[in-house]
């Protein structure tokens, strides 16, 4: 699932005046349906923007001949509108949704490739329709792109961050499903969405959503109103870098979800994403103050060093918020110099939300930009794992 060099590193924000290098398409494009909606969102784009290369024309030809281009209804999509801004015939447009309501069409590409990036996927999706909708004066294709909309904004706040990559993340993508998400009013706090293997949360005091499935992207999202946990999940070190962060489980079993009226609850094991020997367990409960989080390490081997650089992995927090004191009183503000290395203390962030941990591990808490980077998140605040200390509980709520 790594990028080809030829295609863009993100989805929207890809560089509409990158060249297409004289390559094999056809293998670079067929190594999954995301790898070819990438190729022909970089021929939409060039489109776009009127670039004409030698090897436009080809390259078209490729992204046509492939399976994906009658399967995977992302690429379908942009291969339609490519086709009416060159002026060429394009095959007859279907678009649908299934299951629990997500856009998609080829149930089996779903399940092998989709739900790496689905929520990245679906809102491009949902743009995509919403052109061909109004290019074609077709009132079914914007119904239904209305309709993917708005299952993208029942996940609103709680799942925005979800599935999404460091790399990848925008957050001016998902602007539009926060003004139009309307407040919780009390029933139906807990969902389900099989088709990802998520299950959300909502009170009105915070919202949340978990889950054990992901490719370089995290376990979950929680959103305490001005405070937001962006992502959290395993770490493997060094930290600044994000391509060793999160899980890598395509969906090849649903997590076990117990849901009532008043609680959530979601368990099940993953894989690392930068070392997919090692297994995470997680067994998470939520009730109307906050979430708890009890994980458990299985392949973690030990180290020859007391090194912090050398620390196997690490369980990682990137908030956003805008300050965080830990329980000794130390004060730290987004952006500063000053950070902290020692044993796990309990952490309060803007008097409101606290973050603890069961056990004494070593913690750092980092401070962040808090823009363009790392989910735009103000702290990251990582939790050290190794051989002879593998299982922890942490504790997630509302500061009394």
């Amino acid at each position: 699932m790594n990028p080809s060099l030829v295609l863009p590193e993100l989805l929207v924000r890809g560089n509409p005046n990158q060249l297409l290098l004289p390559l094999d398409y056809e293998r670079t494009m067929n190594r999954s349906p995301l790898e070819h909606y990438r190729f022909c969102r970089l021929l939409l784009n060039q489109a776009r923007h009127a670039i004409a290369l030698p090897a436009f024309a080809n390259a078209l030809e490729a992204a046509q001949r492939s399976p994906y281009a009658k399967r995977y209804q992302p690429s379908i999509a942009a291969l339609y509108i490519l086709a009416h801004i060159l002026g060429k015939p394009a095959e007859s447009i279907h678009p649908q949704l299934f299951a629990s309501k997500a856009p998609m069409g080829d149930r089996d590409g779903f399940y092998r490739s989709y739900r790496l990036l689905p929520f990245p996927i679906a809102r491009e999706l949902c743009k995509l329709w919403e052109e061909i909708g109004s290019m074609d004066q077709d009132a079914l294709i914007l119904d239904l792109a209305k309709k993917a909309r708005e299952w993208l904004q029942s996940h609103a706040p709680n799942a925005n961050y979800l599935f999404y990559r460091e790399s990848e993340f925008d957050e001016n993508e998902f602007a539009d499903d926060r003004e139009n998400t309307q407040t919780h009013d009390g029933e139906n706090p807990c969902g389900c969405d099989d088709c990802l293997g998520m299950a959300s949360f909502s009170t009105s005091l915070y919202q949340a959503a978990l889950t054990l499935s992901g490719w370089n992207t995290g376990m979950g999202a929680m959103n305490f109103g001005d405070i937001e946990i962006c992502a959290f999940g395993p770490q493997a070190f060094p930290l600044s870098d994000s391509s060793g962060f999160g899980l890598a489980q395509v969906p090849a079993q649903q997590p076990s979800v117990d849901v009532d009226s008043k609680r959530l609850s979601l368990q099940g094991w993953s894989r690392c994403y930068k070392d997919q020997e090692i297994w995470l367990y997680l067994n998470a409960s939520a009730d109307c103050q906050g979430i708890g989080l009890d994980v458990r390490w299985m392949g973690l081997k030990p180290t020859l060093s007391e090194n912090i650089d050398t620390a196997p992995y690490a369980f990682a927090f990137y908030v956003k918020a805008a300050r965080c004191v830990l329980e000794d009183g130390s004060v730290f503000n987004p952006k500063g110099l000053q950070r902290y290395q020692g044993l796990a203390q309990k952490l309060i962030f803007d008097q409101t939300m606290q973050i603890d941990c069961s056990q004494a591990l070593h913690m750092q808490v980092i401070p962040l930009a808090g823009f363009d980077c790392f989910w735009n998140a103000a702290f990251l605040v990582a939790y050290e794992f190794n051989a002879s200390h593998d299982q922890a509980c942490f504790s997630v709520r509302l500061s009394i």
